[in-house]
């Protein structure tokens, strides 16, 4: 008669046999080899995804915001075809953005050091307490933004001669004060004052605009169109498509 074992029995059975086998190295090599395969993390293409262009690397966050991504490339490469013909200006590397949906508004900020980066906020604008005016918020805000690169990345003087010299562009930090000297010998025009820096992009996002913007409601600023710029308004109204057309001549109202 046979009798039946335990489970305490079996399991006691089981530790004793697994504790007898003895692998060589190589065949544990192998088996470690194949576990660490096995369990290594894969790339995932649920995430970040990008857009890149001649002159722009977009990164946004997948499918949720693709349906904006080719809008967002086409708007960033007009305003800097503007920009280049307007300044003469080429930019030290190409231009990163960082599309994302963490605000509850739409905003936008633009960096030079230590490379050239925008990073745009997709929500809609925010009218409670403000008037931002524009033909079109994200191809607006972009002019806005390049004017920022514009000012802050092109050389003049010596600033080219210390970006070639240090490898790069630097950005101070608070670990190393030192940085402060480094950053205005690569950048002198970062340092110019928030009002200046703020003054000139909403001039020329005005400007590109045909006159349609927040330059137009600024007391010290007060702009008009000369009656013979109707022709350039529209042409510049379509600027995002013609990057050459030129900006309409104002008169000081």
């Amino acid at each position: 008669m046979t009798q039946t074992a335990s489970p305490a029995y079996a399991y006691e059975r089981a530790i004793h046999i697994g504790r007898s086998i003895r692998l060589p190295r190589a065949a544990a090599a192998l088996v470690i080899v194949g576990l660490a395969l096995l369990l290594a993390p894969s790339v995932s293409y649920a995430e970040f995804r990008v857009v890149e262009t001649a002159n722009v690397r977009l990164i946004y966050y997948g499918q949720v915001q693709g349906y904006l991504a080719s809008h967002v490339a086409r708007c960033v490469e007009n305003s800097l075809a503007f920009h280049r013909e307007m300044f003469d200006w080429q930019p030290w590397e190409k231009i990163i953005v960082v599309m994302h949906d963490g605000s509850d508004y739409n905003n936008a900020g633009a960096s030079t050091a230590p490379f050239n980066g925008i990073s745009l906020a997709i929500a809609p604008p925010s009218y409670a307490f403000e008037t931002t005016p524009a033909n079109e918020r994200i191809n607006a805000t972009m002019n806005h933004e390049m004017v920022h690169l514009v000012a802050n990345d092109r050389t003049a003087g010596l600033d080219g001669a210390f970006r070639r010299i240090f490898f790069g562009k630097i950005r101070e930090t608070d670990e190393h004060p030192e940085t402060i000297l480094y950053s205005y010998l690569t950048g002198p025009r970062r340092s110019a004052p928030r009002w200046y820096q703020e003054g000139i992009a909403v001039f020329l996002e005005t400007w590109m605009a045909g006159g349609l913007g927040r330059a137009r409601s600024a007391p010290t600023m007060k702009w008009s169109f000369a009656p013979q710029s109707e022709t350039a308004r529209c042409s510049m109204i379509r600027s995002a498509s013609n990057p050459r057309a030129r900006p309409p001549i104002f008169s000081r109202g």
